[in-house]
């Protein structure tokens, strides 16, 4: 029913009527996750992918990008990556899709399902990334005393 496009071929060998079926498609797009490796908690933060075809950075027409993250604790969330170059991107059809996340209230690894997705073909291509999420250290001055210094003297 609605077979993909393409050359298909069909191993038929006896058996005890159990049926096997691989599909492996190939495709010559991939997504990326450009952000930090390391975002800091309660900020909103902008999370980039770029799609590629191996060796460039392509912009495509009528898809869609999507990333799905997994908060530590298990929860997730689907935010709609833009390559408009309207609010979060920066640059239209660069091939940079880009979004901004509410802040992450839980420190540790995120888990982010990238999809770029042709919906008139009800076809996609998906990738895997991470990041961590953790508080970053806060930073104490301390002002020297400068009132005693001699020239020349260590």
């Amino acid at each position: 029913m609605d077979p993909s496009p393409g050359q298909w071929t069909v191993d038929v060998r006896t058996g005890d009527g159990s049926v096997m079926a691989w599909h492996y498609s190939v495709n010559k797009y991939r997504l990326s996750l450009k952000s930090f490796e390391v975002l800091a908690l309660d900020e909103p933060v902008a999370i980039v992918a770029a799609v590629t075809d191996g060796t460039r950075v392509m912009s495509l027409d009528d898809v869609e990008v999507t990333a799905e993250i997994t908060a530590p604790d298990g929860t997730t969330v689907v935010h709609v990556l833009k390559d408009d170059g309207a609010s979060e991107d920066s640059v239209a059809d660069d091939g940079y899709y880009s979004g901004v996340i509410p802040p992450l209230s839980l420190a540790g690894d995120y888990r982010v399902d990238l999809e770029l997705a042709w919906p008139e073909y009800g076809h996609g291509v998906s990738s895997t990334a991470s990041f961590e999420a953790r508080p970053f250290p806060q930073v104490r001055f301390v002002p020297l005393v400068t009132d005693g210094l001699e020239l020349g003297v260590r």
